[in-house]
């Protein structure tokens, strides 16, 4: 699903809202910047600005033709996208090599950001200090550096610029907002229940979808976005959560109903999508789940309790698959048909490969693999089995292409670091960990999220998008700077 507002009162609208929200923002920054997990979405509304097209305006009026120079500039206001199958272009001709498309949830963040200068100063100030104890500021500095590298050798500038943008610069420099914030009891609080209610939505508004049979062509469940592995990508974090909180509510007989119901409807709706990857990596955080859970319990009663998991796993295992025989999806990957997934996965990885050989040091941009991608397609003998292929579905290659080696070392550096310090802040503080707090319970979220995001990062690409790559950040900033007590 995409939304683009091609209507003038519908453009008004998102004007006054992004204008209450400013107004909000201004008053009251922390409550603002804990709502984020609840404008996830807001990426999916498509907004155009053109206001470069200003410039055109004022070169217009600088020639004397004043009644041209007003009506350019009062038409870049409300230029309207034309949708058509292979492009978006303005309306208006004489705009259209001027438009610079944003969405709404960038709008937001950049007034968020605006408003948080100080404490994005504060932060990097803070972590340029720690520098000699970690490697924070490194892997940072990475980030950017390795961004704005690619741009002047990116196959296409405009699709750099805008994947720096959108999915590197803005959620790192959210990341260093909410690392100043998160240490203070209100802001988490308020962002544990935001993640909450976020998941809420997210899983009731995929099941709206599901009842109204609104599927993909393969039958798969997409809920409000364009892939059901997108869809997948989403449910997990909001399951992930459900089950760190389940404990937190175990006194409460309503509360954990209603919380077991909440897990079983988005196993279904997980289920639905027929996202293997995301299975998978449901699989690998139950079971750090299961073991951190049973190193809790001490080691009597933890030795009694293998065997029944081990089984659960088992059964669990062989259900799902069982499940599948009739899927073609899964029959064609155990007949080892051509037109698979799996082959069509490794195809798409060996095209990554040739390409990263060729561009090894500076990759080829952020959102460029689709055009290198087809481009490639003249050094293999046989056609592509997929055309259609915007990431390489693997996000250590899409970092790689995307970012260059400096992009993929640093990005490396940060899983290391990351597991490092998790690992240091458990065994500090492994008996504090049982105490359920609002704070244990989002760092240990941010454990299991991220272990969720390497798992199905080795065949599809968790962070190439909007909401991905800010959710991505969001974590990191909670695993970093919150410690269990």
């Amino acid at each position: 699903m995409e939304i683009i507002f091609d209507q003038t009162c519908f453009q008004l609208a998102v004007m006054i809202f992004a204008g209450l929200f400013f107004l909000t923002a201004k008053k009251d920054l922390l409550f603002s910047v804990a709502v984020i997990p609840l404008m996830l979405p807001f990426y999916l509304i498509k907004i155009y600005f053109y206001p470069l097209i200003w410039l055109k305006g004022l070169q217009q009026a600088v020639y004397g033709d004043f009644t041209l120079a007003g009506k350019t500039i009062l038409n870049s206001l409300f230029a309207l996208p034309e949708r058509n199958s292979t492009s978006l272009k303005p309306d208006f001709e004489q705009i259209g090599q001027f438009f610079v498309p944003t969405n709404l949830l960038e709008i937001l963040l950049i007034i968020l950001l605006f408003f948080g200068l100080k404490n994005i100063f504060i932060q990097l100030k803070k972590i340029y200090q720690e520098k000699s104890k970690n490697p924070l500021f490194i892997i940072v500095f990475g980030f950017f550096l390795a961004s704005f590298l690619s741009l002047p050798w990116a196959i296409n500038r405009a699709n750099s610029l805008g994947v720096v943008k959108g999915w590197i610069v803005i959620p790192i420099l959210i990341f260093l907002l909410v690392s100043d914030l998160i240490k203070k009891e209100k802001f988490k609080k308020l962002l544990y229940k935001n993640f909450l209610m976020g998941g809420i939505f997210m899983v009731i508004s995929s099941l709206i979808f599901l009842a109204s049979n609104v599927l993909s062509y393969d039958d798969r469940l997409t809920g409000i976005f364009l892939s059901p592995n997108h869809l997948a990508m989403s449910l997990l974090p909001a399951l992930t959560l459900f089950l760190v909180t389940l404990p937190r509510v175990r006194h409460n007989k309503t509360t954990r109903a209603l919380l077991l119901l909440m897990i079983f409807l988005t196993l279904l709706a997980l289920y639905r999508t027929y996202s293997y990857s995301s299975w998978l990596a449901l699989g690998g955080v139950s079971l750090a789940y299961s073991m951190f859970y049973l190193a809790k319990t001490g080691k009597e009663r933890s030795k009694k309790m293998v065997v029944p998991l081990l089984l659960f796993f088992i059964f669990s295992f062989s259900l799902l698959f069982f499940s599948q025989l009739n899927n073609p999806k899964l029959q064609s990957i155990l007949q080892g048909e051509y037109y698979s997934s799996l082959n069509s996965r490794l195809m798409i990885w060996k095209s990554a490969i040739l390409i990263a050989q060729d561009h090894w040091l500076l990759g080829i941009g952020g959102g460029n693999f689709q055009i290198a991608y087809l481009d490639y397609q003249k050094y293999f003998s046989e056609p592509y089995e997929e055309w259609a292929v915007p990431e390489p579905h693997n996000i250590f290659l899409a970092f790689y292409l995307g970012l260059g080696l400096m992009g993929l070392i640093s990005f490396f550096g940060l899983m290391i670091f990351i597991s490092t310090d998790s690992i240091k802040k458990i065994r500090i503080a492994k008996s504090d960990l049982k105490n359920l707090t609002v704070n244990n319970s989002l760092y240990l979220w941010s454990i299991f999220y991220l272990i969720s995001v390497l798992i199905v990062g080795l065949i599809d690409t968790p962070y190439w998008k909007n909401d991905l790559a800010l959710l991505f950040w969001l974590t990191i900033a909670i695993n970093l700077r919150l410690s269990p007590r």
